[in-house]
């Protein structure tokens, strides 16, 4: 009884969101992906700066607390911009509310897919969000799995593609691995995810002819922050500047 009042409550408070959001004629809107991108921004820095301390430290990785930070935030940050890209889009009169309402109303990967169709005619294949997204979801509703690590598997079929990727942290032993919730906390992954979102934002921002333009269009070069920071193929030099050893 109480899990159908919760889910109910839930489904009310999001139907006035909607409502509000697409009721309101008159006023200014202000952006929040901006912020989010700045938190993913300092997040970021804190995760490469913690391969200075005494970390699971390999060639093209490290563990690092902060990347399960880094990843909601930066994939939080995507789907903010996106929502206020409908929304300009929604105050110049361009399109139906009842459009709109759909498209808000999206998974992260529709919604970006929609909206590209919907919003400018086009379509596009945004690489890698589809997987990004379910990388959030598996953080955001995180399930303390009890696993065998002798097992030498500790990723779950959905999340395989982020091994063969070598994103993840690995002992590098088939034998023996970390469990799900220590490889996830990886600055690689953390990096891509910075890199997925910027080429997400990029690739809806060419979408446009340039004389169409919108402010938040604009924002998405906000998301190449990441590239001020070294890529994990770069970070033998990180260590040679501050006289690190690989740990593993």
């Amino acid at each position: 009884m109480y899990l159908w009042f919760a889910a109910k409550k839930k489904r009310h408070r999001r139907r006035r969101r909607h409502e509000q959001f697409l009721g309101a004629q008159g006023g200014t809107q202000i952006p929040i992906s901006h912020n989010l991108v700045q938190a993913a921004h300092l997040l970021l820095v804190k995760a490469l700066e913690e391969r200075k301390s005494g970390v699971w430290r390999t060639k093209e990785n490290h563990a690092t607390w902060y990347a399960p930070g880094v990843i909601l935030t930066v994939t939080t940050a995507l789907d903010a911009w996106l929502n206020e890209v409908i929304g300009s889009v929604r105050m110049t009169g361009s399109i139906p509310d009842e459009q709109i309402a759909v498209l808000i109303d999206r998974p992260l990967y529709e919604k970006y897919r929609e909206a590209a169709r919907t919003v400018t005619g086009r379509r596009v294949v945004p690489k890698d969000l589809k997987l990004l997204e379910t990388l959030r979801h598996e953080i955001v509703h995180f399930l303390p799995y009890v696993q065998d690590i002798a097992s030498g598997k500790t990723v779950p079929d959905w999340l395989d593609e982020l091994s063969a990727k070598m994103l993840l942290i690995s002992t590098g032993d088939p034998k023996v691995e970390f469990h799900l919730s220590q490889k996830l906390c990886s600055y690689a992954l953390a990096y891509w995810a910075c890199e997925i979102a910027h080429v997400a934002a990029e690739d809806f921002k060419a979408l446009y002819d340039k004389h169409q333009l919108i402010g938040p269009i604009l924002a998405a070069d906000n998301f190449a922050f990441f590239q001020q920071l070294a890529a994990p193929k770069d970070l033998g030099q990180f260590d040679k500047q501050y006289g690190l050893n690989l740990t593993g």
